[in-house]
């Protein structure tokens, strides 16, 4: 519904924002075109709220196209909305 949406992000009913996948995107891409102007070649992503997976399936979209980064994904959420992504169901402010 309208209201559950603010300035193109989900709301959930515990004040939960999810990224909109084509924003999540867009970002990883301007991420990785600045890791490669760097010289990076192997880098490893920290999703500390993984929520639906948005950033981890653009990183793993876009790394079909982007393959001279060995890239690794670590992601995490306190209540993971993704069944398809390997989220580890933790608090990351927590994790030791």
């Amino acid at each position: 519904s309208a209201m559950n949406k603010v300035n193109g992000l989900l709301k959930s009913e515990l004040d939960q924002f999810y990224t909109n996948p084509l924003t999540a995107k867009k970002l990883t891409s301007i991420f990785l075109e600045k890791i490669k102007e760097l010289g990076y070649k192997k880098i490893t992503f920290i999703e500390p709220s993984a929520g639906t997976g948005n950033f981890c399936q653009a990183i793993r979209e876009l790394s079909k196209t982007n393959s001279s980064i060995s890239k690794k994904i670590l992601a995490f959420d306190i209540e993971p909305k993704s069944k398809q992504e390997n989220i580890i169901k933790t608090n990351f402010l927590t994790l030791e």
